[in-house]
């Protein structure tokens, strides 16, 4: 199983630099997730958001270069920088601005000749890494974070920020826990593929009169009413089998499916990867 890999970033810590120049102010705030899973062998991941804001001036300002300091970068293949129009990163989104793409060298990820027209307001540049393919799990819970240090982003005639740019926050590999993974493959009920079901008691009508919904696990989804209609989804996301949950009345008991006890003591990070489909 597996989930779109998508990334949110949250406000940590802000550090601005300003200054003036022909009454143009130019203030670069820093933004990263506090702690965020990344893949190995995965592409334009997010570990970075830079605001720039542009204020005082009539036209665009342009950028010119930008240096990355890495902090942890052990398991970066290569870095790019991006822009987007709003504060949300989203991989696969066609309209995000591939600006430059580089390597670390020296512990310096350094985007030259960019040559990028900043607007005037709000414009989000985002520090992305490619990771390095991992077979033998060598980056396992290895973390990956950069910095902007002073006068590492050349804008215009003039270089930014005045301090440092190292919000708290850092992504990491996470483990991959391979001894748990359900398909469904079993089929038939939940008996069988060792997954329990539990009424939901916050809206549990009363259980002797009223039918229970019940999981079922079958290739495919619901059908919804009408002619020719196919089902939703159509199949499963792999193998021949997926987890189904149907309400056909209002006066149907809904029950939860509970995982089999799932181990996440000691301080590894884990991620748990689903794919999830609904429709009413």
């Amino acid at each position: 199983m597996a989930v779109k890999n998508l990334f949110t970033a949250a406000l940590i810590a802000c550090t601005l630099g300003a200054s003036a120049q022909n009454n143009v102010r130019i203030a670069v705030e820093a933004w990263q997730p506090q702690i965020t899973p990344i893949s190995s062998g995965t592409t334009d991941n997010a570990i970075m958001r830079l605001n720039v804001k542009v204020v005082g001036s009539n036209a665009p300002v342009p950028l010119n270069s930008l240096v990355a300091t890495a902090i942890d970068v052990n398991p970066v293949d290569s870095v790019k920088l991006f822009y987007t129009k709003t504060g949300t990163f989203d991989k696969k989104d066609t309209t995000n601005v591939l600006l430059a793409k580089t390597t670390i060298v020296n512990g310096k990820a350094t985007f030259s000749n960019i040559d990028f027209n900043l607007k005037v307001g709000s414009s989000y540049l985002w520090i992305a890494c490619n990771t390095k393919a991992d077979s033998a799990n060598q980056f396992v819970n290895n973390p990956i974070d950069m910095k902007i240090e002073p006068n590492a982003i050349s804008i215009g005639e003039l270089t930014y920020p005045s301090d440092t740019l190292n919000p708290i926050g850092r992504c990491i590999i996470p483990i991959l826990d391979e001894g748990f993974e359900s398909g469904f493959e079993s089929g038939i009920n939940s008996e069988s593929t060792g997954w329990t079901e539990e009424y939901d008691t916050l809206f549990l009508r009363d259980q002797h009169n009223y039918p229970s919904m019940k999981w079922k696990f079958k290739n495919g989804g619901a059908k919804p009413a009408g002619i020719n209609t196919k089902s939703k989804p159509e199949m499963a996301h792999s193998g021949n089998y997926n987890a189904l949950l149907s309400l056909t009345t209002d006066n149907e008991n809904g029950k939860y499916l509970i995982t089999p006890t799932l181990d996440f003591s000691g301080d590894e990070r884990y991620v748990l990867k689903f794919w999830y489909s609904q429709y009413k």
